[in-house]
Formats: structure tokens, sequence, C-alpha cells
């Protein structure tokens, strides 16, 4: 195929005929048709003396294939501290929604889902980079990124019951409940069984009282859930086996 628009947007023809070109894909010439180019899968390079336009197009395209090959090792390198990060953000917004139940305003409810969405797209994000780690670290923020998902699903039911969307009495005695099951049963599957009713919450008021924010979580899910469907479907598995051996 031609060489595309996009790969030569940045060059200018300042090249000089002979110039010699580091070529790191084949060179096809047919007889009164235009050179073709393809990529090559191997690291094998040779020194072409190309015609200028070829010759820059040909410098260009390897300076953008380094580019993306920088890129993807700089994210590999790094994936664990990306997934802290991630781990981090996902406890901020959880401190804002904290701090909406503190206000106690119902009109803040689409805030309140705006930042939960965004608390579970870094959960999505933290997971992935932290299986792509290519060292397999474990750090102190990582070790705690099942704690923080806790916090973010109970500061939401901390701002529905001061903003009176749930009855005050009965759903603190079940914060309390869920705060005595964490620390009599520590078993991850055990307090996963009990926040899921809570975790439920923001998507049913959604529904209730802002409808296109309900419109707009059942989207993330269906989307969340369409990329990830093979790790779910394991999670979930592995959820009913420890539920069992508990």
């Amino acid at each position: 195929m031609p060489v595309p628009a996009w790969k030569r947007a940045r060059c200018t023809d300042e090249s000089r005929s002979g110039i010699d070109v580091d070529c790191a894909f084949a060179f096809h010439v047919m007889a009164g048709e235009r050179a073709h180019y393809t990529p090559l899968t191997c690291a094998v390079s040779w020194t072409w003396r190309a015609p200028p336009a070829f010759a820059l197009h040909a410098v260009c395209y390897r300076i953008d294939l380094m580019k993306e090959e920088n890129a993807r090792g700089w994210a590999l390198e790094n994936a664990k501290v990306i997934a802290d990060l991630m781990t981090g953000v996902r406890f901020f917004l959880s401190l804002l929604i904290v701090i909406c139940a503190l206000f106690a305003e119902p009109s803040l409810l689409p805030l309140v889902v705006c930042l939960t969405l965004l608390g579970w797209t870094t959960d999505v994000i933290d997971g992935k980079m932290a299986r792509m780690d290519p060292y397999g670290r474990r750090t102190w923020i990582g070790d705690r990124d099942f704690a923080v998902d806790m916090v973010l699903i109970y500061s939401g039911l901390l701002y529905f019951i001061t903003a009176g969307f749930v009855p005050f009495w009965p759903f603190l005695f079940y914060m309390a409940f869920a705060a005595a099951t964490a620390i009599v049963w520590t078993k991850k599957s055990v307090m996963m069984a009990v926040a899921a009713p809570i975790a439920a919450m923001p998507i049913v008021f959604s529904f209730l009282h802002a409808r296109l924010w309900g419109w707009v979580f059942l989207g993330w899910i269906a989307l969340a859930l369409l990329c990830n469907w093979k790790r779910f479907v394991r999670e979930i598995g592995e959820f009913i086996e420890d539920v069992e051996k508990g």
C-alpha cells in the first residue's frame, strides 16, 4: 500500500537525491507502477540508495515505529506505577463522594454517580496495568486495592444515607455489620457478597431520580463486560469456588 498520509504529515522535503536510508521494510518496484512498501516482522535492515521523496517517507515511517515501540516499552516498564496511581485516584474520588455526603444534597446525585463511574474505570485500568507488569511487583498501594474498592462502595452508601435516599438507621447498622464482617471474616468473597447490594445502589437510584445517568451507568457496565468478559467469567468462577470452600 502507498505510504499513509499520516505517516508523512510532519515531514518536510529537505532531503537531497541519493540519500542513504536505513530501511525497516521490504521495498517492491513494479514496472510502470508506483513504489509500495511492506513492513517486516523481523529486525532486518539494510541501506538503499533512495530517491528524495521515498527516502524522506522511509525516515518518517521508521521514526514513527520507534516512537510507538518506545511508548509501549515505557508503559510496560512503569505498568505497576500506573496501576498504583489509578488506585490512588480511586481513593481520592471516594473522598470526594464523602464530601458530597457531608453536603447531604439529593441534587448531587449525578455528580456522585459520575465520580463512582470514574472510580470503577480506574479499577479496570489498574487491574489491566498490574497484570501487564513484566516483573510481577507487589507494592503497599497494590496490596490495598480491594480495600480502596470497599471505600468507594461504602462512601456511596454514606451519601445515599445522608441525602435521604435510604433510611438512616437501618443502613447505618448495615455499614456497622459490613465493618464487623470485614474484621471477623477476612475472606474477600464474603466482603464482596456483603457489599454487592450497596454497589448496585448508584445505578438503581440513577434510574429513579436521574434517568440519563442510569442509562450512562448501564452503558458503562455493558462496555466493561464486553471488554473484559473472559476475566469477568473467571472471577465469578473464583468467587463461587471461594464461597464453597468457605
